[in-house]
Order: structure tokens, then C-alpha cells, then sequence
């Protein structure tokens, strides 16, 4: 009978915590949700984003950037900032939330990746994205 062996090398695998360097990143919209909490009187929308392809160093380029734009009247700024950086219309009255969220995905900008200590281990450091964002040219 023929033994099997792993043949894994855990030293390469990448465990994703390892922060994107602060500055600028090119990045796609890989995917956006609107939620809406209980108790909340705004709905955000949730975007998840990744760097695009070239933009990092290979051990990074899967990594995830999230940005949450909430739909507070004192927030707004922070969505008609991201909304014309990735080239989306500014009225969007009429539009169901899901069609937004659809519109939305796959469009590039590029954002300003900074470094938050991590909630979860404060040994380490997580990325937080925020303004100022810019379009692709």
C-alpha cells in the first residue's frame, strides 16, 4: 500500500495579516452590500475592495481594503467623494439599493490606505481607507 505525505510548507502561505503599506493604492470594487442595523436611522453601504492587479507586492495583492459609506446627512461627503472618484452618478434618485451596489462593483479609483492599531490584536496593525480618493485615469 502506497503511503501519502503532506508536502505543505505553512512559512509560505500567506494568513492575510499583513497590512497594504500606508499611501496611495489603485484599487477595483470587488463587491458592495447595503445593510442597515437595527436601531439605525441611516442605511451604509458596505464596499469591499482589492488592489488592483500590479499595484502591490505579490504576498499582498489578494488583500481586502472595506470602506463603509454611510447614508447620514453629516456622511454624505465621504460618498460623493468616493462615488466621483470611481466615475459613478451623482443622482441617484429613483435607484433601488441593489442597483447601486451592482453599478458599483468592478469600478477603480485610487484610495489613501492608511494603518489603525488592529481590534483584534493590538500587537498589530490594520488598514483603514479614507479620503482623499482620486479617479483613474
Amino acid at each position: 500500500m502506497a503511503e501519502d505525505f503532506i508536502n505543505i510548507n505553512l512559512d509560505e502561505v500567506d494568513d492575510g495579516t499583513d497590512p497594504l503599506p500606508e499611501g496611495p493604492c489603485p484599487i477595483f470594487v470587488k463587491a458592495a452590500e447595503w445593510k442597515h442595523k437595527a436601531g439605525s436611522a441611516y442605511p451604509y453601504l458596505n464596499i469591499e475592495m482589492k488592489p488592483r492587479p500590479g499595484a502591490v507586492e505579490e504576498k499582498l495583492k489578494n488583500k481586502s481594503l472595506f470602506l463603509t459609506l454611510s447614508m447620514n446627512p453629516k456622511a454624505l461627503w465621504n460618498m460623493k467623494l468616493f462615488f466621483k472618484a470611481t466615475k459613478m452618478p451623482s443622482d441617484l434618485r429613483g435607484m433601488k439599493p441593489d442597483e447601486i451596489a451592482r453599478m458599483i462593483q468592478g469600478r477603480e479609483a485610487v484610495v489613501s490606505v492608511g494603518l489603525r492599531p488592529s481590534q483584534r490584536d493590538p500587537e498589530k496593525q490594520d488598514n483603514e481607507v479614507k479620503p482623499p480618493y482620486h479617479a483613474v485615469r
